[in-house]
């Protein structure tokens, strides 16, 4: 599992995507404020990119390796 924090000016959303960039995985985040746990154990091992968005704004990027 993935913990995401987040505080945003808009409702947003928390994806994640390969090295191909293909997008993976998409939540809702809920509020414009908190925090969220996603369950990630369905990725494979890897590195993938994730993004947040609100509303039509990049807000936050970063890198996650995923090693099981």
């Amino acid at each position: 599992n993935i913990i995401i924090e987040y505080n945003l000016p808009l409702a947003g959303t928390f994806q994640i995507y390969d090295v191909l960039g293909h997008k993976v995985i998409s939540a809702s985040l809920k509020g414009l404020y908190g925090y969220q746990t996603l369950d990630i154990s369905i990725l494979s091992n890897g590195i993938y990119y994730w993004k947040i968005n609100s509303g039509t704004d990049q807000m936050s990027t970063g890198k996650i390796v995923i090693m099981h």
